[in-house]
């Protein structure tokens, strides 16, 4: 077939959807872009292309290069053929919209690096995405990617596991947490679930830690994790700011109850052992655990 009709062929489908007729196609002297992404999308070429391995010789290379590069394609079908690529991308084309990034970071189709992560900056969703999909690589060698830790705060959300996510606590500025109550709620649920050294905080992390966590039993027990960390006035500020009952438990003539569980048990305790209560005991019944106050402040 004369060449000057290879661009009409590929227009009316009329040629066998084969990698080998494509390469022939993009090399040719009639190739026309518009057309041969149209061709992609024809049901005879979806059929057929996707059961063909691409090819990964030199011969293929502006082949690999159009559809890794191909805007046009719906998303849908560039996924099919992104799919096919022998081999990974050195980095982001340059051209793509959103969702054929996506595509490409879903797809594990390009390398990760400093370099293409710090390309997806403007896009934080797909960024944090190319990171956990990349997890392990990144906490390799977290400081060569010099992330903050607004980003690492985003990486604890995501389900990457327990043991990564106190990995990624440990390289963050823990002091800042003060003053970031969502952070320290999110660091303190996961110090609380895996029973994790509350040592590295200091007192006012801790605070901040206990007091933005949820729900309540998660409070009272990184409460007892962190008392030791507390002077006697940073544990009476933090019972002052807990919900009731627990903030009922200070200087007076009344007796706050609580229930009696095991984390409320080891509370009682050693706010006995501080002097932050008068006594503790079980009610009647056993249910419930009786607190006795001191009438003003033991230390005064």
């Amino acid at each position: 077939m004369p060449v000057r009709f290879h661009s009409l062929l590929f227009q009316l489908s009329s040629i066998e959807p084969s990698w080998e007729n494509c390469i022939s196609f993009i090399g040719s002297e009639a190739f026309d872009a518009a057309i041969f992404t149209g061709f992609l999308e024809t049901t005879a070429a979806l059929a057929a292309l996707p059961q063909q391995p691409i090819p990964g010789d030199d011969k293929a290379a502006a082949l690999r290069k159009f559809l890794i590069n191909n805007d046009a394609l719906q998303d849908a079908t560039y996924r099919i053929y992104v799919r096919k690529l022998p081999r990974t991308f050195i980095k982001f084309p340059s051209n793509l919209g959103p969702g054929k990034l996506r595509v490409l970071v879903e797809e594990a189709r390009v390398n990760f690096t400093k370099e293409n992560v710090d390309a997806l900056q403007e896009k934080i969703d797909l960024q944090v995405l190319f990171v956990v999909g990349n997890i392990e690589a990144y906490l390799k060698d977290e400081a060569t990617f010099a992330l903050e830790d607004d980003f690492r705060e985003l990486l604890l959300g995501e389900d990457i596991g327990d043991s990564r996510k106190l990995a990624i606590i440990r390289s963050m500025d823990l002091t800042s947490l003060g003053s970031l109550p969502s952070r320290a709620g999110k660091v303190g649920a996961i110090l609380e679930r895996t029973g994790a050294d509350v040592s590295v905080l200091d007192a006012e992390a801790a605070r901040s830690v206990i007091l933005n966590s949820a729900p309540i039993r998660v409070q009272i027990s990184l409460f007892n994790k962190c008392q030791k960390i507390l002077g006697d006035g940073d544990v009476r500020e933090i019972l002052a700011a807990l919900p009731e009952p627990y903030s009922e438990i200070k200087t007076g003539y009344h007796t706050p109850r609580i229930d009696k569980t095991d984390i409320n048990v080891e509370l009682v305790r050693w706010l006995d052992e501080r002097n932050i209560i008068s006594s503790w005991g079980e009610t009647l019944f056993g249910d419930a655990i009786r607190i006795n106050l001191y009438r003003r402040d033991a230390n005064s």
